[in-house]
């Protein structure tokens, strides 16, 4: 069959193939971009942004490019860095989709069947016009070669540019229909003419828009701790942005005192583990270093920890369910009184040479106090709140505590009378048991 009825045909065949073109359509992560030159069927294109440079889905009209205002699909050709193997799509106006998928380069004339880049920055594998092998197609198979005994693609790392050549025959040599395919202009010494070149599209990097060193001292509830078992509770939260749409990753270093740790973390609120042993009174010198797997950028900050562990604030009340106007104990150490209600091991603790209490209470006298175990009347029955504020002397912070309850109407008069009768039998019967064990 003639070599240009054969284009001709697959021209023709084409005009109802772009009607479908979507099922080709490639993902909108394309990184190799350029044209190539044959001149069997002139232009390929690696990337729909040759033509549609503003990404509208319209062809700008440039030169090997359809006519400005011409639908554009979103196409392209993607190199993976961690693989090594191309996908997606390139386009010529002539025989129309060439394919890089592996999965559509399957009984390829001599295996193994994909286009992949190797470790010598050569190009091997094979590349398929999906017109190639069809019934329109006249016998033709549509493979291209990308790399033989004499001839091949390279990638140059200094450039990002792909040099020398490809080429597409058929089962007759002298019929082929793609022929010689150039990736680059240097390879026909006509970049003066026409500077055409596949390339890698330069990466843009990452743009960090948050770096954040949050603390949580007064976490440590469960029990007061002098020296955090863990270490001291500290969060860095981080975002950012990458122009390419990449996958963003974190590498994070502290560095003072006894620490020198670093990790990698996806996460944008990394919670820093125990092993760093972060310590109180302490510098830490802290590094964001984000990146999308091609290129990074970093930031650095300073924290430093508190000069001790803040206040551990607990209180207990008695009693437990009071009635309005009662007077309730509110005990947050354990001192007189007090001793009976609240522990030494639940108490407060102020861990500085002294601490402020400031107590706030609602429906109740008083509603203020800065006594560390205050006694109050509540006014209502209805849900209350005691909150106790430490503040201590020689920290820039305080810790706080809030409680919710309610407070039950007063007893009439007999209930209260037999309470309180209740109360003196049992007060005696613990008087009488103290001078038996005597």
């Amino acid at each position: 069959m003639d070599k240009k009825f054969l284009i001709l045909s697959i021209s023709f065949f084409l005009v109802f193939g772009i009607l479908i073109s979507e099922k080709v359509v490639a993902g909108t992560q394309h990184n190799v971009s350029g044209f190539a030159w044959s001149e069997n069927i002139g232009w390929i294109s690696f990337n729909s942004l040759n033509c549609d440079p503003d990404g509208d889905g319209k062809s700008n009209g440039i030169a090997g490019c359809p006519p400005a205002g011409t639908s554009i699909a979103n196409y392209g050709v993607n190199l993976d860095f961690s693989t090594k193997i191309f996908s997606g799509y390139a386009w010529s106006e002539n025989i129309g989709w060439i394919t890089f998928n592996e999965s559509e380069l399957s009984g390829c004339p001599q295996t193994p069947c994909r286009a992949w880049l190797d470790s010598d920055n050569k190009v091997y594998g094979w590349a398929r016009a999906l017109a190639g092998g069809g019934s329109n197609a006249g016998g033709w198979d549509g493979w291209i070669r990308l790399r033989d005994t004499n001839y091949g693609v390279t990638f140059n790392p200094s450039t990002k540019e792909f040099e020398g050549w490809a080429a597409g025959w058929d089962d007759s040599p002298n019929s082929a229909v793609i022929g010689w395919i150039s990736f680059n202009c240097k390879n026909q010494n006509s970049c003066a003419t026409s500077s055409y070149k596949v390339f890698i599209i330069p990466n843009q990097p990452p743009q960090i828009t948050e770096f954040k060193v949050i603390d949580d001292p007064c976490r440590y509830e469960s029990s007061p701790l002098t020296i955090p078992e863990r270490g001291y509770a500290m969060w860095i939260n981080w975002d950012a942005t990458d122009p390419d749409g990449d996958s963003l990753t974190a590498k994070i270093t502290i560095v003072g005192g006894d620490t020198n740790f670093s990790t990698t973390t996806p996460n944008k609120s990394f919670l820093v583990p125990g092993e760093a042993e972060i310590d109180f009174n302490t510098q830490y010198s802290i590094t964001l270093e984000v990146s999308d797997g091609k290129d990074s950028v970093s930031t650095s900050t300073t924290f430093t920890t508190p000069l001790h562990q803040f206040p551990y604030v607990n209180f207990k009340w008695s009693p437990e369910k009071p009635f309005v106007d009662q007077l309730v104990q509110f005990c947050s150490v354990s001192t007189g009184t007090c001793a009976t209600i609240i522990s030494e091991s639940e108490q407060s603790e102020c861990y500085a040479p002294s601490c402020d209490f400031e107590w706030t209470f609602t429906n109740a006298i008083p509603s203020n106090s800065t006594l560390p175990n205050p006694q109050v009347q509540f006014t209502q029955a209805t849900s209350v709140q005691a909150k106790l504020k430490i503040t201590a002397s020689d920290l820039n912070g305080y810790c706080e505590k809030t409680v919710t309850f309610n407070v039950k109407r007063p007893l009439p008069f007999w209930e209260l009378m037999k309470l309180k009768i209740e109360s003196f039998f049992a007060s005696l019967a613990e008087f009488l048991k103290k001078i038996l064990m005597s």
